[in-house]
């Protein structure tokens, strides 16, 4: 024993403090190695398969949906086109978002509605502008309900103004269209 201590202090005296410490960091990253580096590539493996099974999974669903299994491509249309309300239904879609503003407690100023029906699309765009007081989570939410309960609503453009910094509410500006089918 006394031998070999002998010789691991000569082999020190030989290599000097600079191959030490090169010898500690080999240490060092071989322990970080097995200890830190090759657990997290066999989870990146492992999650790279269960994306992979997610992925395939999801096109075997897409492959059983309706509008995917209709060879036709004016069936596929017709379905898409299907998807949409008609125009009379206008008016419940207005409903729900004046709903969704007085469950949010939101004013609605005065809005402007138009409504676009471009030559050659067989949708009809509804698009509404709506002047909306309150505070700011208030109109997030509101917004984000319109979304989610109207599908074939969409966000255009959303501006906000405060009058002065310590004010609790914000006067916003959204902008969104509904699209409407049987144009």
């Amino acid at each position: 024993m006394k031998r070999v201590i002998w010789m691991m202090r000569r082999g020190l005296q030989r290599i000097g403090w600079q191959g030490a410490a090169g010898i500690g960091l080999l240490a060092g990253a071989a322990a970080l190695h097995f200890t830190a580096i090759a657990p997290a590539r066999a989870e990146i493996a492992q999650l790279q398969a269960e994306a992979g099974r997610l992925l395939q999974q999801k096109q075997r669903q897409a492959g059983r949906s309706p509008v995917f299994q209709q060879a036709d491509p004016a069936a596929q249309l017709a379905a898409f086109y299907a998807h949409f309300p008609d125009g009379a239904q206008a008016p419940l879609s207005l409903d729900r978002i004046f709903q969704a503003a007085a469950q949010e407690k939101l004013q609605l100023e005065e809005g402007e509605y138009r409504i676009v029906a471009d030559k050659g699309v067989r949708l009809t765009r509804y698009e509404i502008t709506l002047p909306v007081t309150g505070p700011y989570i208030r109109v997030r939410r509101f917004v984000a309900g319109v979304l989610k309960d109207i599908p074939t609503a969409s966000l255009d453009a959303v501006s906000f103004q405060k009058e002065r910094v310590g004010d609790s509410d914000v006067k916003a500006q959204i902008k969104l269209t509904l699209y409407l089918g049987g144009a």
